[in-house]
């Protein structure tokens, strides 16, 4: 395989976990020049990427990746069930396997997804990068032990804790609503999204500041710009889709997370701009081509 000194031109990425989101990011820099290397567990093709197949659970699938040496890695990993077991299994012990799997020699910097559902907070406070992170569920917890290994390999990294992703095929919040339910009212819950097009965006802008030679911080908090009640965002949406919300049954199954205000300051600070600012520019992007014409 060529390395990043034998295409010194552009920079070099590798994309651990080639999911909906991975996919997109790594097929974004292939498209502009970058020597992009992507891995999932099943095999498959993306444009431009040479592709290999690996199972962070499995060590010897990671073989491959020492002979890899280049710029950037991102790791975006998916758990494939909600269990302790599951997300101790890949979020932990698949960080641990592939951080060791590395050739770090050439390596500028790691960036890993993980969640605001390290945050702790559950009565509408305000947290940022600098809020104390003490989980009590299972899965903040094991995504906070993951990012504590990256900061513990001594590599430069960015950690980027997303809200709930919502868009198209993420669309819950629409299909609840269509079936009649809304979430209770009480207690009140504040609801931290991002679209899953600013998802994408966010790594890429990422990527694309740490190759500028941005000076990047280790956490970032990405959220859209308006955390809001989880009651407020129903009503809203309802109005829009034209359903009566006091006719709906407060009884849909409750979201995971609690209830805080995640502010993505930093992220905005460092000049990203959200494509879809808040709720009410995103949600729209649920429906159908079809349904969105007759609104």
């Amino acid at each position: 395989m060529q390395t990043a000194a034998e295409n010194s031109q552009n920079p070099s990425l590798l994309v651990v976990g080639c999911g909906d989101l991975g996919a997109a990011v790594a097929t974004h820099f292939a498209k502009r020049g970058w020597r992009v290397y992507g891995m999932r567990r099943s095999a498959a093709e993306l444009d431009g990427v040479d592709m290999l197949t690996g199972d962070v659970t499995q060590p010897h699938t990671l073989t491959g990746l020492r002979e890899l040496r280049v710029d950037y890695v991102l790791v975006v990993l998916t758990p494939g069930g909600f269990s302790d077991e599951r997300y101790r299994a890949v979020y932990v012990e698949g960080t641990r396997n592939v951080l060791r799997a590395l050739d770090t020699r050439a390596l500028k910097r790691v960036f890993w997804v993980s969640s605001t559902s390290v945050y702790h907070q559950n009565d509408g406070e305000w947290v940022d990068e600098d809020s104390p992170a003490r989980p009590t569920a299972f899965s903040g917890a094991r995504l906070l032990e993951a990012e504590n290994l990256i900061a513990a390999s001594g590599l430069a990294h960015t950690c980027v804790r997303f809200g709930g992703i919502y868009g198209p095929g993420r669309d819950r919040l629409l299909r609840q609503l269509r079936g009649g339910q809304c979430s209770p009212l009480q207690p009140p819950r504040y609801s931290n999204r991002i679209h899953r097009d600013d998802t994408v965006a966010v790594l890429q802008f990422l990527l694309e500041s740490a190759a500028r030679g941005v000076d990047l911080q280790s956490l970032y908090v990405a959220v859209d710009t308006e955390p809001a009640l989880l009651s407020d965002i129903e009503r809203w949406f309802c109005d829009y889709l034209r359903i009566d919300y006091a006719a709906l049954s407060p009884d849909a199954p409750p979201a995971r997370g609690g209830s805080r205000r995640c502010s993505s300051a930093r992220l905005q600070a460092l000049g990203y701009a959200f494509i879809y600012p808040s709720y009410r520019e995103g949600l729209p992007s649920l429906l159908a081509p079809v349904d969105a014409a007759l609104m």
